[in-house]
């Protein structure tokens, strides 16, 4: 009696299902591309015994798409003059000065000249 691998049972998919699950999975990877966020695919393989010396075997897939956008960027915690929580969030790392003080750029050219 021959072994029968995962590779052989695929095999024996007619071509517009496996192209079904090469879509659905080629879905998830664009999902988890865009959102920078996990997904899962799951391939399950049904073994039901129909006679002494045969079986069905049933694919279904399934797919667990990421949700949401992409992450925009680091945001962080504001706090006020007296170091306390303020409950918003900030572009600038409140205990940290800025690198570069705007009030001190003077432009290389004037506006009217």
């Amino acid at each position: 009696m021959k072994k029968s691998h995962i590779s052989n049972i695929l095999e024996t998919l007619e071509a517009d299902q496996l192209n079904q699950l090469d879509e659905e999975f080629r879905t998830l990877v664009r999902a988890v591309e865009k959102t920078s966020k996990p997904g899962i695919y799951t391939l399950k393989l049904k073994i039901t015994k129909t006679s002494v010396n045969q079986s069905l075997v049933t694919v279904e897939s399934a797919s667990k798409l990421p949700k949401g956008l992409a992450p925009l960027k680091s945001l962080f915690f504001a706090f006020d003059d007296m170091n306390q929580p303020t409950g918003e969030l900030s572009t600038h790392a409140t205990k940290q000065p800025d690198l570069f003080d705007d009030s001190k750029i003077t432009p290389l050219r004037s506006a009217g000249k």
